[in-house]
């Protein structure tokens, strides 16, 4: 499949995100052929029976997760979101990023809620670990598409890296 991945490692330095996630059904590829538009999703099938996987939206905001205002009252994302099809981690099995409010003063705007993921190596969580990226997301499916918002209140860059499963 075509621009089809299932994970992403993000680099980020005191960036906040906000995900965007669409999952192709299975045996989907991207158009234009057969006369489709560019973004349309065309299905091939075989003699053999194909499960289908309908095409959907997931989109992970942190709003439903408590969103303290310090490192020290948070822990690791992890598996928060495996019922969704996504898993985080960082750097180290300990480590990664971790949800705050916008009570925590760090300096990002523009996002919609008032949660988001955010790193600080210079910080500890609640159970010890550092919340540094990178950080990794591991998809339970292959993905056609992630769009994420990341912030930072100091210069710096925020990079993504997709792959499959090899």
């Amino acid at each position: 499949m075509e621009n089809v991945f299932r994970g992403i490692v993000v680099r980020v330095a005191g960036v906040g995100l906000l995900l965007g996630l669409v999952v192709p059904p299975l045996g989907a590829r991207p158009g234009p052929d057969d006369g489709g538009r560019p973004g349309q999703l065309h299905t091939t099938t075989s003699a053999s029976t194909v499960v289908q996987r309908e095409p959907r939206t997931i989109l992970i905001t942190f709003e439903d997760a408590e969103g303290p205002c310090h490192f020290p009252e948070a822990t690791p994302l992890g598996d928060r979101y495996v019922e969704s099809g996504v898993t985080f981690g960082g750097s180290e099995d300990t480590n990664g990023g971790a949800i705050l409010g916008s009570c925590s003063k760090f300096g990002v705007e523009g996002f919609g809620g008032y949660r988001f993921l955010a790193f600080n190596a210079a910080a500890r969580l609640a159970d010890g670990s550092i919340p540094r990226g990178p950080e990794t997301l591991d998809f339970a499916w292959p993905i056609q598409k992630i769009e994420l918002l990341a912030g930072s209140p100091a210069p710096g860059n925020a990079t993504m890296t997709c792959f499959d499963e090899d």
